[in-house]
């Protein structure tokens, strides 16, 4: 059985297959499950929270340039939790021990969740109906020439876009300007 499987690498290596493509793949289909499983999951947290609006996760390296953090989550804490409608100066500790049970089930079930977790924030995501209306709302009011005015008096161009649209312009200027950050050397302090 060894021959077989050493003889297999070998000949796929001879054929021009690069292994590392399989591993990578692999670790690929790992990563976007991974993702899924996130995603359900914190989607089931902000159901069961419909107060929950949002929240960070940090590093705890980072802990002492970030305000205090109500819960740790390994060398992981939960920040930034954020309420709707504001029901005091901070989120309840119930919410924030819902929030990491969630989380440390998901470390405990998959290792390399810690890594995937850090520094990320989370936030409730409107149902597609409200964006429409929202997105309706916006360009009716868009399309006033008195608004278009004010915001060309303030230096703002306003471009009519469909949200695909829109999503399409920040990701290629995104790519913009990290080419020009990159070419010029230009990096975070």
């Amino acid at each position: 059985m060894r021959r077989q499987a050493w003889s297999l690498a070998i000949d796929a290596n001879r054929d021009g297959v690069d292994m590392k493509t399989q591993v990578d793949r692999i670790e690929d289909l790992r990563h976007s499950r991974f993702e899924a499983d996130l995603e359900a999951r914190i989607n089931a947290l902000f159901f069961r929270c419909p107060t929950l609006s949002g929240f960070s996760v940090r590093d705890a390296a980072n802990r002492s340039r970030d305000r205090l953090a109500p819960e740790h989550v390994s060398e992981l804490f939960v920040t930034d939790v954020s309420v709707y409608p504001l029901t005091g100066l901070e989120a309840s500790g119930a919410l924030c021990n819902e929030i990491v049970a969630v989380l440390v089930e998901l470390i405990d079930e998959c290792p390399v969740a810690s890594e995937l977790l850090r520094e990320r924030t989370f936030a409730r995501v409107f149902h597609q109906a409200v964006v429409e209306k929202l997105y309706g709302a916006l360009r009716k009011a868009l399309a006033n020439e008195g608004v278009r005015a004010r915001y060309r008096s303030m230096g703002v161009e306003v471009m009519d876009m469909s949200q695909a649209e829109f999503v399409a312009y920040v990701r290629a200027d995104l790519d913009k300007w990290r080419t020009i950050a990159r070419e010029g050397n230009i990096v975070i302090e």
